[in-house]
């Protein structure tokens, strides 16, 4: 079972991942050719070339692949099958044409969207660092990766509550995906 979080930046999937059993679930690592954020956990993710990453796309490396912002992110298919053998549940947050990908690929999808108002983005994308520019970017591309995401959702929750609200509305969802298992 792959469970897909998503939602544009800054809308809280990394915090709600973050605080999950982890007994249960596991976060499959991003292969990014983005430079790294000082506030990257650096078991989370694996930092590449372009060409690395074309290389790693070329031998069929990975579950999926997609441009998000100039960069290029993926999941590694031996990160995904040792979760399979570990009996936990693989859960991330993806990009729509990831999310495609593996709907494609994978039996047991289920995407979670995460919704929130514009200003609390824009507050939450300059405290975690972004520039003016790359929250411009993000904010030129906001209606079509909304509309994106809300097609292929199969739950949504709203995060313009209080954190605690927030989390007990995603474990709700979670508990409707996986049933007892928490």
């Amino acid at each position: 079972m792959f469970i897909v979080v998503c939602g544009v930046s800054g809308v809280g999937k990394s915090t709600l991942i973050r605080n999950l059993n982890p007994n249960i679930f596991t976060l499959p690592r991003s292969v990014t050719t983005r430079l790294a954020r000082p506030s990257d956990p650096k078991s989370e993710y694996v930092f590449v070339n372009h060409s690395e990453f074309n290389h790693l796309k070329e031998q069929n490396k990975l579950l999926i692949h997609q441009y998000f912002h100039q960069d290029q992110y993926g999941i590694l298919n031996t990160d995904y099958d040792d979760i399979v053998r570990s009996g936990k549940i693989a859960i991330k947050d993806i990009g729509y044409d990831g999310i495609l990908q593996l709907k494609a690929k994978l039996d047991k999808v289920s995407c979670i969207y995460i919704d929130s108002s514009l200003g609390v983005l824009e507050e939450r994308l300059r405290k975690r660092g972004d520039s003016i520019e790359q929250i411009r970017e993000r904010f030129s591309k906001i209606k079509q990766e909304l509309t994106e995401f809300r097609s292929i959702a199969d739950y949504e929750i709203s995060n313009n509550s209080t954190i605690e609200e927030y989390q007990a509305s995603f474990q709700k969802v979670l508990t409707q995906i996986v049933g007892g298992r928490k």
